[in-house]
């Protein structure tokens, strides 16, 4: 079972950046950030053998040459640039973003990525009436069955302004 914490990688594209995500096995910590413990897509990794993700290393070094984990000095000829492709991330195995939701998908992440946006069927919103958060596809037996609301929705909305963006949105969206 994998672990229930997620880790975030970031410099391999807004469908991946700094989302949190569980990986299984987990990513080992040492190709994570020593400080801030993500897996970037460009890393240094320091004489004392920790590893800095580019923002992290170069804000410390602005500050000293000092590793910000043991305070050991450095030189720049002593730093060792990594790369790790996304196409390498791809192949990783996690869970689907919605696990905590109830989805049990686990698949690389290529097959994860595409499975989130077409077939999971675990994505919640909130209810505009009562505002409880609930599976999407939950929501119209939800407000049917007589949502816990007992007045008008949580959310007030200018009738002019929404009448606004309706007629915007026939102007654009449907086009003769």
């Amino acid at each position: 079972m994998a672990s229930a914490c997620g880790q975030s990688v970031f410099g391999f594209g807004a469908d991946l950046d700094r989302r949190p995500t569980i990986f299984v096995p987990a990513l080992p910590s040492e190709s994570l950030c020593s400080l801030c413990g993500m897996l970037p897509a460009a890393s240094f990794m320091l004489p004392c053998m920790h590893r800095l993700c580019g923002s992290c290393f170069f804000q410390c070094r602005h500050i000293s040459d000092h590793c910000p984990i043991d305070q050991r000095v450095f030189r720049q000829e002593e730093v060792a640039p990594a790369l790790i492709k996304k196409e390498a991330i791809l192949d990783f195995r996690i869970r689907c973003w919605n696990a905590g939701n109830g989805c049990d998908a686990e698949d690389a992440v290529s097959v994860m990525l595409d499975h989130f946006a077409n077939a999971c069927m675990f994505h919640t919103v909130n209810c505009q009436k009562c505002g409880v958060k609930i599976l999407h596809r939950e929501l119209p037996g939800h407000v049917m069955s007589g949502c816990a609301a007992t007045s008008s929705p949580a959310r007030y909305v200018d009738d002019n302004a929404c009448s606004q963006r309706l007629d915007l949105c026939a102007r654009v969206c449907f086009v003769d």
